[in-house]
């Protein structure tokens, strides 16, 4: 495995899902069926197929932005989808994600904004529980309090220790880094790889 991998994919926040994956916190068995949230932002996909060309890798974005390395790509709302009923994945990703979830800030179907939802992290997370296979784990990263800005207005959740108390109850935290000096207007970051208590 070459030294540098997500975080050369243009997006600073895939250089925190690059620590996990270093520091060997997402294990992914042979052919694991992994999904990823918000796949429109930026190419975790095809970084994750170059590493690994056998997992089953799953994309769903409100928007559409194609990913040719995905086995399956979704454009719906991750809080109503019924694309996953019944069906379970080994991992699953959300790089930037949660704390946007709920909050119309993205363009979708028809120009429609994805819809909007006071508590969307939290039942987003109720979701995940339900996707992951026994074993599973969920890879997430969010702001640690971001500065309100006209660049970055209310719409972008901050996570203090009482925000992600409230957020991780009834999960156990496999690993964890907090990103204190992470140079984007959205403020610090920590990421998480977490898995059902």
């Amino acid at each position: 495995m070459k030294a540098q991998t997500f975080s050369g994919c243009g997006d600073m926040c895939l250089g925190f899902f690059e620590q996990a994956w270093h520091a060997q916190a997402c294990p992914l068995a042979t052919g694991a069926r992994v999904l990823e949230l918000g796949c429109a932002e930026a190419d975790w996909l095809a970084e994750m197929r170059r590493i690994r060309p056998d997992l089953h890798l799953t994309g769903i974005d409100w928007r559409d932005q194609a990913r040719p390395a995905a086995n399956r790509q979704i454009q719906e709302d991750i809080l109503t989808t019924h694309a996953f009923d019944g069906e379970t994945f080994d991992a699953i990703v959300a790089v930037s994600v949660v704390g946007w979830i709920g909050n119309g800030n993205y363009v979708g179907k028809g120009n429609e904004r994805d819809p909007l939802c006071t508590q969307g992290d939290v039942r987003l997370l109720e979701r995940i529980r339900q996707w992951l296979a026994p074993g599973g784990w969920f890879y997430f990263d969010v702001p640690t309090n971001p500065p309100r800005t006209p660049q970055r207005p209310v719409l972008l959740r901050g996570y203090g220790p009482a925000e992600l108390a409230t957020l991780l109850t009834g999960w156990r935290i496999c690993w964890q880094k907090a990103f204190p000096d992470a140079l984007h207007c959205d403020g610090p970051y920590i990421a998480q790889v977490i898995t059902p208590a």
